[in-house]
């Protein structure tokens, strides 16, 4: 059976909260590898919706 990339993206309040959690046990640097149809605008919703709340 062949192989398929499936791609899950959780809610903004939740990826904030998975951040804080890896800020809470030490992480100072994060790399994010966005994909998808819509690159831009999931780079322009990480800056605007995400990371503010996680800083």
């Amino acid at each position: 059976m062949p192989r398929q990339n499936v791609e899950v993206s959780p809610t903004d309040e939740t990826l904030a909260d998975r951040l804080r959690a890896l800020r809470m046990i030490g992480f100072t640097v994060l790399n994010f590898k966005v994909s998808g149809p819509d690159r831009d605008g999931q780079i322009e919703r990480l800056a605007r919706e995400v990371l503010p709340d996680v800083r």
